[in-house]
């Protein structure tokens, strides 16, 4: 199995690898910790996770209490913490621990399977959590290693330019239809891109989008720096956004449009990393089918 690293807690001197062909976000979550570029979520194949790090040592498991924002989610969460060395740990949550306290583990090791975990949404994927932390800070929601995405940025840029943001870009057809939400294919994306929406600003500039818009409110647009204000567009005509942190390699953005299918609002758009799927999240009707193909608006809130 190949590895890929898509980033690094350079302060802590810290890669973190998943296998090539795993999808993974930064920033499609409403978290502290995606918001402040310190965490990120794995889709694990299978939903089988694996260490993302070089080697740990499994130091603690814990389960609490957990909130139930979906009818199928977990009760009690579990957290998992792995010393990776002294003064650095990894956190990890959404995983059902099968591995046990002392264990040492290398690169790609099973460490159990994630779960449905009671913080997800309806329309959340399956996916384990982390943070690479301090060792004598391992369970805040803040205070983790800020994390550089350059590694990720590197290898989306083979592609930004080759990808023209016109109206045509905003048309897809539906791969699959879950009970929250629908899979699809935007058509100006090549098959086997690793990502499947951009954005750009004013001048034309692209970027990647990695976001819940509008319904986490702040998403990132990867693969390029923009200023405080610039206003994010979809296509010439329609504003998705506005930058209020510029950060290395990306920007984050507050959401300021609906998002709407052919006339019909729907909740938004979820895009990842590692996949050209883009999740189209109902609000209330649900009235599509595979194969279907649809166009993506997006209207200004006053």
């Amino acid at each position: 199995m190949k590895f890929i690293e898509i980033a690094k807690a350079e302060k802590a001197n810290v890669s973190v690898k998943v296998p090539e062909d795993t999808v993974f976000s930064f920033f499609d979550s409403p978290y502290i910790g995606h918001r402040s570029s310190s965490a990120i979520d794995i889709y694990f194949k299978n939903r089988e996770a694996l260490l993302p790090v070089d080697k740990a040592i499994v130091k603690e498991i814990r389960w609490l209490n957990s909130p139930k924002y979906r009818a199928d989610g977990s009760e009690k969460e579990p957290l998992i913490v792995l010393k990776i060395r002294n003064g650095v740990v990894l956190k990890m949550l959404h995983v059902r621990p099968e591995v046990r306290v002392g264990e040492k583990l290398v690169l790609g090791d099973y460490i159990g399977k994630c779960i449905v975990s009671g913080y997800l949404c309806p329309w959340s994927g399956i996916h384990a959590h982390i943070e690479v932390r301090p060792e004598n800070d391992p369970y805040r929601a803040r205070g983790a290693f800020k994390l550089n995405i350059a590694p990720t940025v590197s290898r989306i840029l083979e592609y930004l330019n080759k990808i023209c943001l016109d109206q045509e870009n905003l048309v897809f057809t539906v791969v699959e239809v879950k009970d929250a939400f629908m899979w699809v294919k935007f058509k100006s994306i090549p098959p086997n891109t690793p990502y499947s929406m951009c954005l750009m600003n004013k001048l034309g500039e692209k970027c990647v989008l990695d976001a819940g818009i509008p319904y986490y409110g702040i998403g990132g647009c990867l693969g390029r720096t923009f200023e405080v204000g610039e206003q994010l567009y979809a296509s010439k005509d329609y504003i998705v956004g506005l930058v209020i942190s510029s950060l290395e390699n990306a920007s984050l953005f507050t959401s300021t449009s609906e998002v709407y299918v052919d006339g019909i609002r729907v909740r938004g758009i979820g895009t990842y990393l590692g996949t050209s799927l883009a999740k189209i999240v109902f609000l209330n009707k649900k009235i599509w089918k595979e194969g279907d193909e649809g166009t993506l608006k997006f209207k200004q809130v006053t």
